[in-house]
């Protein structure tokens, strides 16, 4: 397919420009005076209010903060709101916490001591949901309402999600599919790979992955994931769900899960194969 030079042009920079937002925001999330952004400490106030701040930028209805209780103290979900009216709604989610200056999940050597900053996992995800959420604001004619998810505790053991799920927040949702990214970051440059969990949950979900013909990206599919995502008190609900990771690699939760790793171009491709995805949610009769 031939494409003019112009059209390469506005191409190109919106590329750029998707890239610049993505490290932006991971820049934020994953830096020092962050210090990894454990569940219920300051550092995780500090996050979750920007997060809080890029909703409302990106155009949602409303912002709400959950606290929920967490080991003798509170945590918090961010939860943004797109109410465009409709009967259903679509959730796009990422846990934004990580283990702080250490925890038992830590895959360090013993007795390593520093900020586990956690750029791919999971600002990389944040990241991604919030540029999703600026990118449908835009368009008013969705047949779904949106809910952008932002859940805090996950390492420890799924909290935030869990409780999200049971809430008053998430109950008085008709929910019609949620997306969950986590670790979206480190895509293989030699190899692209995007792992995708609960494709065969909703025929939407499998149809568009079969209907891909495009072998820029290749995908694992591996349903295993669901359990072991926020998406699991979810899809104990039997909603549609699908998570989007491109993998664990040696710096899980290590230390050196920093910002300069990041593969910015691999986070355009996944974003630029979502929107794809969620347009064959509007096209959809029901």
């Amino acid at each position: 397919m031939k494409i003019g030079i112009l059209t390469f042009v506005l191409m190109l920079l919106c590329w750029c420009s998707s890239a610049q937002n993505f490290k932006r925001h991971i820049v934020f999330l994953a830096s020092q005076p962050l210090h990894g952004r454990a569940p219920a400490t300051a550092d995780e106030r500090n996050a979750a209010d920007y997060i809080n701040c890029e909703f409302m930028s990106a155009g949602c209805t409303s912002v709400a903060y959950q606290p929920f209780p967490f080991q003798n103290d509170s945590a918090i979900n961010v939860i943004g709101m797109l109410d465009l009216k409709k009967d259903s709604t679509v959730i796009i989610a990422a846990h934004y916490d990580h283990l702080g200056t250490g925890s038992e999940k830590s895959l360090e050597i013993s007795g390593k001591k520093g900020i586990y900053f956690g750029a791919d996992d999971n600002a990389s995800g944040v990241a991604m949901m919030i540029e999703l959420a600026k990118t449908i604001s835009e368009t008013k004619n969705w047949k779904y309402n949106f809910v952008f998810a932002g859940f805090s505790a996950h390492e420890a053991g799924l909290f935030g999600s869990d409780y999200y799920s049971k809430s008053t927040l998430c109950s008085s949702l008709k929910i019609r599919a949620v997306i969950n990214f986590d670790m979206v970051g480190r895509m293989d440059t030699t190899y692209p790979t995007v792992r995708i969990s609960g494709a065969e949950t909703d025929t939407l979900f499998s149809n568009y992955f079969k209907s891909l013909t495009d072998n820029t990206i290749h995908f694992r599919y591996d349903d295993a994931n669901i359990t072991e995502s926020d998406l699991r008190s979810f899809a104990e609900k039997k909603i549609p769900v699908l998570n989007c990771t491109t993998g664990i690699h040696s710096d899980y939760h290590k230390m050196a899960d920093t910002e300069n790793k990041i593969n910015y171009q691999g986070m355009e491709m996944i974003f630029e194969l979502t929107q794809s995805m969620l347009n064959i949610f509007q096209s959809n009769n029901r």
